[in-house]
Parts: C-alpha cells; structure tokens; sequence
C-alpha cells in the first residue's frame, strides 16, 4: 500500500488530492516547493536535523490521507551497504518499489515501473511556487539541476562509467 500511496502523491495535483482524501493530503509539488524553498533552506541551516523529521510527518500524512493504515518506512541503509558494487540489486531498486538504477539513454534515463511517469515540477514563470528554488528549465528543484528532462530521472551510470559502491556506506559499516 506503501507505494500506491506514493504513487498517488506523485501523480495529483495539490487540488485534486485534497478534494479526494482531505485536508491532510500534501502533493509531490506541494512537497518538492517546500523542500525546495529559498525561505526556509533546509539544507543550508542549523535546523537541517530537526526540519527534515518535521518534513517527513508531513508526507506520512499525506500518505496516511490516502490510506491510513501506511506510514513512512524506516530504511537501513548499512543493510544494502552489504551489497558493495552490487548496490542497484537492493529490493529498493526492485520493479514493484522504485525501479532500477540501472537506466539507459534507451528509456531516456526514467525509472520502469510504476514510477516511470512522474514529471518534475514546472513553473518556468516562477509564479506558482515564487519561493521556491528553480531551475535554469523552469523545474523546481535545487537550483543546480540541468537537466531540460522533465521526468523523474535516475541510472547508475556516469559519462559512460558505471557506479560501482557505495563507499560512505562502507566506510560507516567498517567503523561501526
């Protein structure tokens, strides 16, 4: 149900979200606006620690709108470290949850899956969201993205090299 909840936060506007599950609905837009805001920068203060919680419930509760019996899940992520150079066969990257890594410029670099539609927020004006942080093409996001794709991107690949580990990963298991 997890998913499908996202799934559903993904792909409805603020509008339509709130006329169908409630006040407590929050769009991906919505979402990514104040995440993405050049007035609270949560990633730029000291409140980066305490803000980021705050934000979560935020989306357990659009998720719960949607469905309440879903909440946020906990992921460990020193569990996939384990898998080293073969990080992108983590469940998490799997068909039914996020989709794999490992995209090509065949499928434009989109995730497969139920994920492979979702459009990156666009407001080339500035008007909708004129707090939040936007892109050189009009998307919100952080400002330092420059990619005209207007869908959800990921691979494992750069410039032809394949991403091999996840080394901070590794160095907190090896410490740990």
């Amino acid at each position: 149900k997890y998913f499908s909840a996202l799934e559903v936060i993904y792909n409805h506007t603020q509008e339509e979200g709130t006329a169908i599950y409630g006040d407590d609905f929050t769009s991906y837009t919505e979402l990514v606006a104040l995440h993405d805001s050049s007035v609270y920068g949560y990633h730029t203060q000291n409140f980066f620690l305490t803000s980021h919680p705050s934000f979560q419930l935020q989306i357990e509760n659009s998720l719960r709108s949607v469905y309440d019996d879903v909440m946020y899940p906990y992921w460990d992520f020193l569990i996939d470290s384990r898998l080293g150079e073969n990080w992108a066969q983590s469940i998490l990257y799997s068909e039914d949850w996020f989709g794999p890594a490992n995209n090509t410029a065949d499928t434009d670099y989109r995730p497969t899956g139920r994920f492979k539609n979702v459009a990156i927020p666009y407001d080339p004006a500035e008007t909708e969201y004129p707090d939040a942080i936007h892109g050189p093409y009009g998307f919100l996001g952080n400002g330092l993205d420059f990619n005209p794709s207007k869908y959800l991107q990921r691979t494992n690949n750069f410039c032809g090299l394949q991403v091999i580990g996840c080394c901070p990963c590794a160095r907190a298991r090896a410490s740990g």
